[in-house]
Parts: C-alpha cells; structure tokens; sequence
C-alpha cells in the first residue's frame, strides 16, 4: 500500500491468515517502506487459519517531503483468534 500524502494520522497494519485448506501454520512477512526506503521487515509464524497478526502501526507528524517523513512505528506483534469473518477494529 502506497500513502502518497499520508498526513497526522495513524495507519494500522494487519496480516489476515483467512483459511489454510489443510495447510497448517505459514510464515507471513511485512517490510515496512517509509518515503521510498525499507524501514524494517518482519516475519511471523501464523499457527492456524482464522488469525490475524497485529504487526503495528506507523503514525505519521505531518507530510512528508521528498527529502524527508517524521513518522513513528509502534510495534504491537500479537497474533488473535478471529470468531468470524467479520474485522470491526482492523
């Protein structure tokens, strides 16, 4: 995902391991880019379907240039069961 002008505001970033078919556990991995360059990269086993994988969120203090961004990343890394298919605080 691409925020062109992402303002002072917080964007969440969440992993949705949906259905393994019988697949069992899988390996998820996020690399995070902040005006054009790698910030981190994280990976995490997701044991079973129907999880999601808070990595975090980066809040952002004000626009960005195309010399600089001010921003922050607040890792949360936890993995929750999800009940049903439904996502309200994603």
């Amino acid at each position: 995902i691409n925020v062109l002008n992402p303002g002072d505001q917080s964007y969440y970033i969440r992993v949705h391991y949906f259905a393994n078919h019988g697949g069992g556990a899988t390996n998820a991995t996020v690399s995070i880019y902040v005006n054009k360059s790698l910030y981190a990269t994280y990976t995490k086993e997701l044991p079973q379907s129907r999880r999601r994988w808070n990595v975090g969120y980066v809040t952002f203090d004000g626009p960005c240039t195309a010399d600089s961004c001010d921003f922050t990343f607040t890792e949360e890394d936890e993995v929750m069961e999800r009940g049903s298919s439904e996502c309200p605080d994603c």
